[in-house]
């Protein structure tokens, strides 16, 4: 702490001391004094007070984003899942209808079988 003294020329109201009314308050290096010593003054305290507050906001957000970063990996996972089981059932639907639409071979569609039941060559 520095012994030399600063000279304030505005009593509190903001009006100008007279010569007679000047007060010496001793210079103090801001540097050199502790937290708690800081801490006491007002305007100190609220800036570590949004400081702090800033802090708590950015630490909420950055676990936010995470939440969402991970809801929406499991989201992307599930769209694929989905994606490859709609796949697979229009695969077995085209297969299912190919078949049921494929000329058959069963003995009641063969030619004997039809009209009246005579073959001529």
């Amino acid at each position: 702490m520095s012994t030399s003294t600063m000279e304030f020329p505005f009593s509190l109201d903001g009006q100008p001391f007279t010569n007679s009314q000047t007060h010496s308050v001793p210079a103090t290096q801001v540097e050199s004094l502790t937290l708690p010593e800081l801490m006491k003054n007002p305007h100190v305290q609220t800036m570590y007070n949004n400081w702090k507050d800033a802090s708590a906001q950015i630490v909420q957000g950055a676990q936010m984003q995470h939440k969402l970063w991970t809801e929406n990996n499991r989201l992307n996972a599930e769209i694929q899942t989905l994606q490859e089981r709609h796949q697979q059932t229009l695969t077995q639907v085209q297969d299912s209808l190919t078949y049921l639409h494929s000329p058959s071979i069963a003995p009641s569609d063969s030619i004997s079988h039809n009209g009246s039941g005579s073959h001529t060559s």
